[in-house]
């Protein structure tokens, strides 16, 4: 793996930044860097979720948290019919 001279590429990234830039808009360039870069380290490590599976995991986690809020709340009170909850659930599957 290639070693990243720091202060080069902070100085690179300093000169990439428009001449009015402020401090939060280096903060922020330096963030989405380390950010990108370790998400780039955690692929390469093998350390990632595959989109169908995350994809899935949002999906039942939609529908608990809807069960969830059936259970605490009167639906109909918001003018929600409960069938039409059940419909929606059917016509994902």
């Amino acid at each position: 793996m290639e070693t990243v001279n720091i202060k080069q590429a902070a100085k690179q990234l300093i000169d990439s930044l428009p001449e009015n830039s402020t401090w939060d808009d280096l903060m922020y360039a330096i963030y989405v860097r380390q950010t990108v870069e370790a998400g780039l380290a955690s692929s390469r490590d093998g350390k990632i979720i595959p989109v169908e599976e995350v994809a899935v995991s949002a999906k039942v986690s939609f529908w608990e948290r809807l069960e969830q809020f059936r259970q605490e709340n009167n639906v109909e009170e918001f003018g929600i019919d409960d069938d039409f909850l059940e419909g929606l659930r059917d016509k994902s599957h």
